[in-house]
């Protein structure tokens, strides 16, 4: 059994109301709104346990996911080359458009490198909120 973990590409929502009790195993049961797939979650780690069988491409590429205007923080940028020198551990990129005959979520994404456009593979970084500091609320505290 396949086992992927939870990302913002899918929009994994609970489908049961409380937590399933079958033989000794407690587990919550997920579906994404978009493209279908299910699983179910046996702890409190980001892991679901597919229920079947999905193409690759199915799992890596959300077929509702939009890419525009999404940001990427560097875990680990584990390429080599002069065109990958600027993705460090912390660093913020922009996801831009694939060149031609690629595509955004096919094992990764792409971002603008040192002097050329380079994909970074899933396990490489995190999908990244930035903050707008005009719009934030701050909580003062006396």
């Amino acid at each position: 059994m396949k086992t992927i973990t939870l990302s913002p590409i899918h929009d994994f929502k609970k489908t049961n109301s409380v937590t399933i009790h079958k033989r000794g195993e407690m587990y919550d049961t997920y579906k994404c709104t978009r493209c279908g797939i299910e699983g179910k979650r046996t702890s409190l780690a980001p892991i679901l346990q597919l229920n079947k069988e999905y193409p690759l491409e199915k799992i890596c590429n959300c077929t509702g996911f939009d890419y525009t205007n999404k940001f990427i923080k560097i875990i680990q940028c584990n390429a080599s080359g002069t065109q990958w020198s600027n993705l460090t551990p912390s660093s913020i990129h922009t996801i831009i458009d694939p060149p031609s005959g690629y595509a955004n979520g096919d094992n990764g994404v792409w971002v603008t490198g040192n002097g050329a456009d380079v994909k970074v593979l899933f396990d490489e970084f995190i999908f990244f909120e930035p903050v707008n500091i005009k719009t934030a609320k701050i909580k003062r505290t006396k």
